[in-house]
């Protein structure tokens, strides 16, 4: 599913400074990155004055034209998506809103801004400025310090608060205190539609559906005619698998705003769950003929071709469009990442998933498809680095599963005492209900192998005896099922070494449990049997000889 949109970027200085940089001919078309002047300039649901205002962008913010219309005076507004889902005003109190965005001003703007706090280190708008520019290069920590300098300095204005939650939000890492300083902004009287909503996202991001929904209706209450609004409703309808609800909520969201893309991208959604693929199609059309500038739409496309037709080349082609019209699309990054790696190309996917978190470096979710991928081709080290900063984030949905294969990478290292701290822990963490049964049972086939090579046969036959009680079927067929993610060329490798020393010495014992434990990590039971079978005629083992024939009952 598509993700919600925060990025923010550019902070400018005064609007009348720089609105002298836009000359009176400068126009703006659907597709052209912009950047907004004013210190605060209202978002409203229609291209009038008289229209209700639903959120507000800061002086500096960066966006994207989506569509203009001229109005009964003949003013021109701009719709504009990401930061707003709304339209703003060509001109406003007779100087330019919007200038185009470029690398050039933003390096000036964190100059200007540097020394004016330099020589007035009380200046509110220079630290909301500079926080704004350190935003846009991702660096979260310093943006967060500048905003929470400018909270110190003027507590009374609650509108500063909106700019430290946005950013610990978009950070990814620390949801709870978003939420804070949303609550704060609430308190203190700032928009309430925008509170309510940035108090959604923060329960959303936390899969606390329920909270979020709880403020997203309250925001609708406020501004009934915002139809991002109603996107985020179907959203949460949608994860609940409640596809009939999700449905009218998207319908509601494009009566309210027709140039609402996510909620084309969401109702294209539901019709694939439906089956209805053609309709799907149609809506990802209808999206971007509005907008053919927003790279989701063509990701979400490619997708479907990939997920249900199988029709690799043509996702492909969908994810290099939309890397094209969007380079800094994470989302197009990644699912041509998926697409790599469907497709045997695995060294191409973590070129992507590389870039993706360069785009957004808090994704644990690209961290995660990162990680596992460095396991496939055997890049052990990088698979465990990546593993572990999914497993220590403070909100993070995959650390559970994670932990489970983060312990495959340690078994593939031979380092056994690190692999059975993280299952251990894996069974003692709370399950995702739907993949309850999965992951315990690959964790007591994990633990089993674990401590085989460990010689307590006895402990390994529980624990495979507990697998194959959750899900025998699963078990049974776990090479088929589960080997294909964890066997490397390294351990391919490490199989034909034991069999070359077999045949070398065909007497040695040692050699054919060794041979025997590797099979069992994959689930190669019927030749780690007979490797073991081989060891026991050469060099009776009791504990050995229980184990096989207890283990022969449970396959059959």
């Amino acid at each position: 599913m598509r993700y919600f949109r925060l990025g923010i970027l550019v902070a400018v200085f005064s609007w009348l400074s720089w609105a002298g940089m836009v000359t009176a001919q400068e126009t703006f078309q659907p597709g052209d990155h912009i950047i907004v002047l004013p210190m605060v300039l209202s978002v409203r649901t229609a291209p009038t004055m008289d229209s209700p205002i639903v959120t507000d962008l800061w002086g500096g913010l960066a966006t994207r034209v989506v569509a203009l219309k001229t109005d009964d005076a003949g003013a021109t507004w701009f719709y504009l998506e990401n930061n707003a889902f709304g339209w703003v005003p060509e001109v406003l109190d007779g100087q330019p809103t919007l200038i185009l965005y470029s690398e050039d001003t933003l390096i000036e703007m964190l100059a200007e801004a540097t020394q004016t706090i330099e020589t007035d280190p009380d200046n509110v708008d220079a630290y909301i400025r500079r926080g704004t520019v350190y935003f846009t290069q991702k660096r979260y920590a310093e943006a967060i310090a500048d905003y929470e300098q400018a909270i110190a300095l003027q507590p009374d204005d609650a509108r500063l608060n909106e700019y430290a939650g946005i950013a610990y939000m978009d950070e990814g890492n620390d949801y709870a205190k978003a939420g804070d300083y949303f609550q704060k902004a609430l308190d203190g009287g700032w928009r309430q539609a925008a509170a309510y909503r940035n108090l959604g996202l923060t329960y959303n991001f936390r899969f606390m559906y329920a909270e979020a929904g709880k403020y997203f209706q309250m925001a609708i209450e406020i501004a009934p005619k915002w139809g991002l609004l109603h996107d985020y409703l179907g959203h949460i309808a949608f994860r609940n698998r409640d596809f009939q609800q999700a449905q009218k909520y998207y319908t509601q969201a494009l009566e309210r705003d027709p140039y609402c893309i996510p909620a084309y991208i969401g109702h294209g959604w539901v019709a694939m769950q439906s089956g209805d693929y053609e309709a799907a199609l149609d809506d990802y059309a209808k999206a971007n003929s509005i907008d053919p500038f927003n790279g989701e739409v063509y990701v979400v496309r490619g997708l479907l071709y990939s997920e249900i037709y199988r029709d690799y080349d043509r996702a492909l082609a969908e994810y290099n469009q939309a890397i094209e019209v969007d380079p800094d699309c994470d989302y197009a990054y990644q699912s041509r990442g998926y697409n790599y790696l469907a497709t045997g190309k695995p060294e191409l996917a973590v070129q992507d998933f590389k870039r993706a978190l360069q785009l957004k470096p808090y994704n644990e979710d690209t961290r995660y498809n990162l990680a596992t991928t460095y396991g496939k081709v055997g890049y052990y080290q990088d698979a465990l680095a990546n593993y572990t900063i999914v497993i220590d984030k403070v909100n993070n949905r995959r650390g559970k599963s994670a932990l489970l294969y983060r312990a495959q990478i340690y078994i593939a290292l031979g380092d056994y005492e690190n692999a059975l701290g993280d299952i251990d822990l894996h069974l003692k963490t709370a399950y995702l209900a739907n993949n309850e049964q999965y992951y315990k049972t690959v964790a007591y086939l994990l633990r089993g192998s674990i401590e085989l090579n460990r010689g307590d046969y006895a402990t390994a036959i529980e624990d495979y005896q507990t697998a194959f009680d959750l899900q025998s079927e699963f078990a049974t067929d776990y090479y088929s099922w589960g080997g294909g993610y964890r066997i490397t060329q390294q351990r391919e490798t490490l199989i034909s070494e034991l069999y070359g020393k077999i045949g070398a010495d065909e007497d040695n014992a040692d050699l054919y449990v060794q041979l025997g434990h590797v099979c069992m990590e994959f689930g190669r039971w019927s030749k780690a049997l007979d490797a073991y079978q081989q060891a026991l005629e050469l060099q009776p083992n009791p504990d050995l000889q229980a184990f096989v024939d207890t283990f022969a009952e449970l396959i059959q």
